[in-house]
């Protein structure tokens, strides 16, 4: 899964006639960008041992998306169902987004002055690590749900789906690719940013508590008093702050990528706005009338 692309992997070892250690590794690491301290998963390790993966900037992308395709096939094959399965994957990848989001956010030092606060050089590379790996997340369900409809079939939320995957990848690409100040910049916001991720879980697990036959739960309730916290703190209150850093940062940016950052960030505070009225009616609806809830986002 997409949580194990941060786990250590485990090398074998054997002693060899002298004494001494031999490490004795099937699949050889192999940084996606130099520096880096983000180990593969082992699946990560046999698509570049395959050539699913080739070297460069761009290789945490094909990480992300071949993790994500090896995760929710097995997937949809287990459940029988979509939707409970894009729900799964959501999940796990919010859970990983979260994560690194909290991780690097804690690692953004205040610098006073214009640009007010920088995400220090010796977490960058794993910031751009992490970015690629989100974005090859974005363009796999991407893929999916073009599939889907070519062949006649019409995924959840398809539509919203591809606005959404197009609009995140394009925002998080200056974080991996350009001049270094630009991804330096790029990096820190986005740092940022991605703590929205952490209401994006508890928007699931509603979801998933509904499927488990718990929509009427006292759980469900509770979960949905979370969501809307995290919510309103990791969106409605964070996503301004991050407009404005962006707007700090625009010196490092170049302008066609600072008018499509700042355009984002617009839409995803008018959005993020809407949502939320929407969220808190359901909630208000539920809490009055005790009916069961519909399912969410």
């Amino acid at each position: 899964c997409l949580g194990a692309s941060v786990m250590t992997a485990t090398r074998a070892t054997a002693s060899d006639s002298s004494g001494s250690l031999v490490t004795n590794e099937k699949f050889p690491h192999s940084d996606s960008i130099p520096g880096t301290l983000s180990t593969e998963s082992r699946v990560e390790r046999v698509t570049t041992a395959v050539g699913l993966v080739r070297p460069g900037t761009l290789s945490s992308v094909q990480r992300g998306f071949w993790v994500a395709v090896a995760t929710f096939l097995p997937l949809q094959w287990l459940t029988k169902d979509e939707q409970f399965a894009e729900d799964i994957l959501d999940m796990m990848h919010s859970a990983y987004s979260a994560v690194w989001s909290v991780r690097l956010s804690s690692s953004v030092e205040w610098i006073g002055g214009e640009k007010i606060a920088q995400l220090r050089e010796a977490r960058k590379a794993e910031a751009q690590e992490f970015f690629g790996r989100s974005i090859g997340y974005f363009i796999a369900d991407f893929c999916y749900v073009i599939v889907q409809l070519a062949r006649g079939h019409v995924p959840h939320l398809a539509a919203g789906r591809l606005a959404h995957h197009t609009v995140q990848s394009a925002a998080c690409f200056p974080a991996i690719l350009g001049e270094d100040k630009q991804t330096s910049s790029s990096c820190t916001y986005l740092s940022i940013a991605y703590l929205a991720e952490i209401s994006n879980m508890f928007l699931r697990t509603n979801n998933l508590l509904k499927r488990l036959g718990a929509e009427k739960h006292p759980l469900w309730m509770a979960n949905f008093k979370t969501l809307l916290i995290t919510f309103f703190l990791g969106r409605i209150v964070n996503f301004p702050f991050c407009t404005a850093l962006i707007w700090r940062h625009r010196s490092n940016l170049p302008m066609s990528v600072l008018r499509l950052q700042l355009g984002f960030a617009a839409a995803g505070i008018a959005l993020n706005a809407a949502w939320f009225g929407k969220l808190f009616q359901i909630y208000a609806r539920v809490a009055r009338t005790k009916a069961a809830p519909m399912e969410l986002l």
